[in-house]
């Protein structure tokens, strides 16, 4: 994976990370992002980018047992896992920045099902957020039911295919 690739997509969920807990630090407290503005560019990137790395390891704790199960019906043990994975990323080329880039989906599915979670969550303790925001409480739930759903389904069948398609590209790379 290239640098500027990474970059980014540590920069993506560190955004979905500020996006996440900002929500619920306005309605459970006084916190506010007002002078924001007044802080260096470098400083805001340099945040969000330290908040997309602890962001992805928390999303790392949250989906490690799932992650777990749906590895498990695919290798039949972490050895074997680890061996296929090496031998993809040893490969180079196209198989392994296609291996990549399934990764990097999985790690976005993850951060956008874990901020809708937290948001259909808060939205749900305190629905007076809603009411300023000109739609329904059914609207809104409805909308982060929704993206919640599809960022599950995004983020399972984008595991699901990165592991098959390791397991595949062992089997078929020579020795």
């Amino acid at each position: 994976m290239s640098t500027t690739t990474l970059l980014v997509e540590i920069l993506i969920v560190g955004i979905l990370a500020a996006i996440s807990l900002y929500l619920p630090l306005l309605t459970f407290t006084s916190f506010r992002l007002d002078n924001i503005s007044n802080l260096s560019v470098f400083l805001q990137i340099g945040v969000i980018y330290t908040a997309g790395i602890i962001w992805n390891r928390v999303c790392n704790l949250v989906f490690s047992l799932f992650e777990k199960r749906i590895t498990n019906t695919i290798f039949l043990d972490k050895r074997e896992w680890f061996r296929a994975k090496l031998k993809v990323m040893a490969s180079g080329g196209k198989l392994s920045e296609y291996t990549e880039v399934l990764r990097s989906f999985v790690r976005i599915s993850r951060a956008v099902a874990l901020l809708a979670l937290i948001h259909g969550v808060t939205i749900f303790i305190d629905s007076s957020t809603v009411t300023h925001s000109g739609f329904t409480k059914i609207q809104v739930s409805t909308f982060y039911t929704l993206l919640l759903s599809s960022s599950l389904f995004s983020w399972y069948w984008h595991r699901r295919g990165y592991l098959l398609t390791v397991k595949t590209a062992q089997e078929i790379l020579p020795d």
